[in-house]
């Protein structure tokens, strides 16, 4: 249960985690659609 709370613990908050994502995105402004992304996780598994 240590370990469980311990990794719970070192886990972002998921509000900062989104907001962290969303500047990112704006910033970069990036338009990636998700097909593509799946395309290239999927190339590097291989």
């Amino acid at each position: 249960m240590r370990a469980e709370l311990i990794e719970l613990a070192a886990k972002p908050d998921p509000h900062l985690l989104l907001e962290r994502i969303a500047e990112r995105k704006r910033v970069t402004e990036s338009r990636l659609p998700a097909e593509r992304i799946l395309e290239h996780l999927d190339a590097g598994r291989r």
